[in-house]
């Protein structure tokens, strides 16, 4: 499934370094990159952009696979919660800390752009168990 719908799929990205290396010696721990995704399907022109942290070596673009991947997972824990105090609850977040109702708010936008980037492709993934799509990520290249 999730091989199908990542042939629907084109990735671009641009990258930054966000944090310079230390003078007195290299260290994996101070690169720190900034993604800029864009995702978007071709057929329909539906697409979404947001910003990926990456902060380990080696410093490898993300691929599309793991893009969508990461995006599913976190699509899966706001469509499983009743709201915002479930999802809080369910992250470890304390409800009334104004930084986890942005961060939910965050992934709740980000869902709804993956729902009209997947189309109907988005409730056949959703309705795959967490262990089914684990696996669909592994195996796509």
């Amino acid at each position: 499934m999730m091989a199908k719908v990542m042939d629907k799929i084109a990735i671009e990205y641009t990258a930054k370094l966000i944090r310079e290396p230390r003078p007195w010696g290299l260290s994996f721990l101070d690169r720190n990159y900034e993604w800029d995704i864009r995702l978007w399907n071709p057929a329909t022109h539906a697409g979404m952009e947001f910003t990926f942290y990456q902060r380990m070596a080696p410093i490898k673009p993300p691929t599309l696979a793991f893009m969508l991947c990461t995006l599913v997972q976190e699509a899966r824990y706001i469509e499983n919660a009743s709201g915002y105090t479930s999802w809080a609850q369910s992250q470890g977040f304390d409800k009334d800390d104004p930084d986890a109702y942005e961060a939910y708010m965050e992934c709740y936008e980000q869902t709804q752009e993956l729902k009209t980037l997947l189309g109907d492709d988005f409730e056949q993934i959703m309705a795959m168990s967490e262990k089914q799509i684990y696996a669909a990520c592994q195996e796509v290249p």
